[in-house]
């Protein structure tokens, strides 16, 4: 039988996959903190006001295509941690990339408190969740030319 807080975890990808901020944040402490690391547009710390923000950025960068495919979902009485495997196509620049990612949560009270988005390859999420307009720095490698 699965850990009443894996279904609370579930339950915070059920809803914001419909859309449902004010769903997922019911299911979070007022205290909740969000914390994104890397070099990207996500990076930073939020607090529960703050997931308005970052849904706005994953729309813009993803639009529709973000899909958040979870594969393992992991929790006791103080902690939880989802393995996923997102896909997604940039808006402007239509290149698709699949990431997989650690999500860790911790819980107290039957509330998440926080959560810490850790990306397996930070480099590939930074370069999926770089500002609009920013070209790839993985396309073709431009020709290295001597001034001698």
């Amino acid at each position: 039988m699965a850990h009443p807080h894996e279904q609370l975890i579930r339950a915070v990808y059920t809803e914001f996959g419909k859309g449902n901020l004010d769903g997922v944040l019911a299911l979070c402490s007022p205290d909740i903190q969000f914390h994104f690391r890397g070099d990207n547009v996500l990076a930073g710390d939020y607090d529960g006001a703050g997931l308005a923000q970052i849904a706005m950025k994953l729309g813009q960068i993803a639009g529709p295509s973000l899909q958040m495919n979870i594969e393992d979902v992991l929790a006791d009485d103080t902690r939880g941690v989802v393995f996923l495997r997102d896909t997604l196509t940039r808006q402007d620049s239509g290149e698709s990339y699949e990431l997989r990612l650690l999500h860790v949560y911790r819980i107290e009270n039957g509330k998440l408190t926080s959560f810490d988005e850790l990306p397996f390859d930070q480099g590939a999420f930074d370069e999926a969740f770089r500002a609009l307009g920013v070209p790839s720095i993985t396309g073709p490698e431009e020709p290295v030319h001597s001034i001698h």
